[in-house]
């Protein structure tokens, strides 16, 4: 079975459960590049915004957790080291992502983001599912997998 969705329709659901614009677009059959525009206030300086990008690449899906590497500009790279530092002890008891061997794999935790986005018997679904495989492309991400035992 195959899924595809469009970036705008992943755009749009994480605006809806953030609040947050995001920008996606295809980098590679493995690799998302998201772009956000970061407003900060500065004393002194006032409102300073800065547009990031993230290239998402998808290691591994392994059940209910993907392996996400990440990379950014050097500049990003030392300030998500320093936030990632700060950060650690709530991003592990959030449960939905935990830190990787590598420094820059995070691995997300699909049941619990499920869980907290309120989508109910997802865990059932993927428990059906087997050779899960994500591939990138021009318009959006196409999502296959076999489903079995129903």
């Amino acid at each position: 079975m195959k899924v595809f969705i469009s970036y705008p329709e992943i755009q749009d659901i994480v605006f809806l459960k953030t609040g947050k614009n995001i920008i996606l677009s295809f980098k590679d059959d493995r690799t998302v590049t998201v772009g956000h525009t970061l407003s900060v206030r500065i004393p002194l300086l006032g409102q300073i915004e800065k547009d990031i990008k993230v290239n998402i690449t998808i290691e591994e899906i392994h059940g209910m957790d993907i392996k996400l590497k990440y990379s950014m500009s050097l500049g990003m790279e030392m300030l998500f080291s320093g936030v990632r530092k700060v950060l650690a002890d709530i991003i592990e008891n959030s449960q939905l992502l935990s830190w990787g061997e590598d420094s820059k794999i995070i691995i997300l935790h699909l049941d619990k983001v499920a869980e907290k986005m309120n989508i109910h018997n997802f865990n059932q679904l993927i428990n059906h599912c087997s050779d899960i495989a994500f591939k990138a492309e021009e318009d959006g991400v196409l999502i296959s997998f076999k489903l079995q035992d129903l």
